[in-house]
């Protein structure tokens, strides 16, 4: 069937395309993500509520899409989705069965309770929910921290073998560190993802997925819809055998829209075209007529009614303020405070994936119940390299600002402290100078005291990159970096007597900040 093959060629093309997403080269990442993930939805809708960021509708395009034709973006878009679906089809394992396809009854009080604990959680100023639940998040973690891992080992042992044998085609790249609790953490999600796909199907999109729930409600009352004639229809029971959501009720002639994912495996399996997809909801005709029709117009409504004042309500989005405590995170380069990157961040990792230097790492609960697994910046794995702008580049939500590289190298994100009693040139007097070497903005200046190099640092100079925190020998660090409430622009130029970039003023204003530089300026 044509439908058929067009959502099964839109599936195939879009898991390629995340394929390439998470593990090809840098370049082919940030060239695809923009386009790739405008319209996964969580993504959209969050980068949506954000006041700072680029505004963007491609949730509301998934949402016009489901009105039309159903939930095709749960089957054909959603990456989470594609690979249940694949899960679902592998061959049968011995310790245990696949249970078979039949209509059951929709979980509606899981799925229920799972969407408005997440509602209630983002109202309450915490994505944390959202982000363990949300289908493209969960994907990308898994694919970030259990697969990527493994394709670098691969990748490096590769060019290992290949370099014995004298060719050098490829290089190495950084080995890719992930903590063990995020490995057991995904670990745990992918085997619990794993055993409902394979077991049931579609459970996890129907009962639990937030996003697979809101869409199911505009779905219900879809433009078009599948149909099953009672004239025609025998019921022989075989489309609900291959109805991968068991939304299919043959012996009543009913189909739960609000869980069908649009696949078409129910008309392939009908020998008496007895289901059609066809127009459900009529366009043209009196209200009193189309009361489906009244229904959606009604759920439309509300629902854009919502989300504007979710986005232009208290000046900002509906969630409270931060409270930066003791432990403040530092963030990439971009996210201009820890307010606004907890905010906007989904947890999806990609940041991590693109990450040269593996300096962003998963965190658990350092950003506290409100930034479960979203990523900080470890200066003990790396350091953000001066010469990269990958994280905002392909981050989807606006969490991390795209910034032009010119810029990103005066983006102060933290401040380094010497501690003179761990360094070894004051301690033990002892050669050193690593520090002085790798910093790229020489804020840490030679000091000859007694025929020895010291390190000096010059704040106004630093820009928070941990260069200095991750080549120090002393453990612990003499050497650290802080975090500070809000970034700000190193003004180069000033300090160094030369012309103030006006194209800097210019990115400033079109962030629509009151910024100034003549001061210390805040991102």
């Amino acid at each position: 069937m044509k439908f058929k093959t067009l959502r099964v060629f839109i599936a195939l093309v879009s898991l390629f395309l995340f394929l390439l997403l998470f593990f090809a080269e840098e370049t082919i990442q940030s060239s695809i993500s923009s386009s790739l993930l405008y319209l996964q939805f969580t993504p959209s809708f969050i980068n949506f509520l954000s006041p700072i960021v680029e505004v963007s509708f491609g949730f509301l395009i998934v949402i016009f899409l489901t009105l039309l034709f159903g939930r095709v973006y749960c089957s054909a878009l959603c990456p989470l989705g594609i690979l249940i679906d694949l899960i679902h089809r592998l061959p049968g394992f011995k310790f245990f069965k696949q249970s078979k396809h039949k209509f059951k009854t929709a979980w509606k009080k899981t799925r229920l309770f799972f969407f408005f604990a997440v509602v209630i959680s983002m109202i309450a100023g915490s994505l944390s929910l959202l982000n363990l639940l949300d289908p493209y998040s969960l994907f990308s973690r898994l694919m970030t921290n259990l697969l990527r891992p493994i394709q670098v080992l691969i990748h490096n042992l590769l060019v290992i073998f290949l370099e014995n044998k004298e060719i050098y085609i490829f290089s190495s790249l950084e080995p890719f560190y992930v903590s063990l609790k995020i490995v057991s953490i995904s670990l745990l999600f992918a085997v619990l993802i794993i055993w409902l796909s394979y077991k049931y199907g579609r459970l996890y999109c129907n009962s639990i997925c937030p996003v697979g729930t809101l869409l199911g409600f505009f779905s219900r009352n879809s433009l078009l819809g599948f149909h099953i004639d009672k004239d025609s229809c025998t019921k022989c029971r075989r489309c609900e055998k291959k109805c991968k959501a068991d939304c299919i009720d043959s012996r009543q002639h009913l189909i739960d829209l609000s869980r069908c994912v649009s696949c078409f495996n129910c008309i392939d399996a009908c020998s008496e075209s007895a289901i059609a997809y066809k127009p459900i909801v009529p366009l043209f005709s009196p209200p009193s007529e189309s009361p489906q029709r009244r229904q959606l117009l009604i759920k439309v409504m509300s629902f854009m009614g919502a989300i504007t004042f979710m986005r232009f309500s208290h000046n900002s989005t509906v969630f409270p303020q931060v409270t930066l405590g003791i432990n403040q995170v530092i963030t990439p380069p971009g996210s201009i405070n820890q307010q606004h990157f907890v905010e906007a961040c989904t947890a999806c990792h990609l940041c991590v994936d693109v990450c040269p230097t593996r300096v962003i790492q998963p965190s658990i609960m350092q950003y506290g119940n409100k930034g479960i697994l979203q990523p900080a910046l470890d200066f003990q794995v790396g350091y953000c390299e001066n010469e990269c702008n990958l994280c905002g580049k392909v981050c989807p939500t606006g969490a991390i600002q795209p910034l032009l590289l010119e810029f990103k190298k005066t983006v102060k994100i933290g401040q380094v402290s010497l501690k003179s009693d761990l360094c070894i040139v004051f301690d033990r007097k002892e050669k050193c100078g690593v520090c002085v070497e790798i910093c790229p903005t020489k804020a840490i200046t030679p000091l000859e005291i007694e025929g020895l190099i010291h390190p000096e640092v010059e704040q106004d100079l630093c820009t928070g990159c941990g260069a200095c925190q991750f080549v120090c020998p002393t453990e612990p660090k003499a050497l650290v970096v802080t975090a500070i409430n809000k970034h700000e622009f190193v003004d180069f130029s000033k300090i160094k007597n030369q012309p103030i970039d006006e194209g800097v003023d210019d990115f400033l204003k079109e962030l629509d900040l009151d910024l100034d530089l003549d001061e210390e300026t805040d991102i």
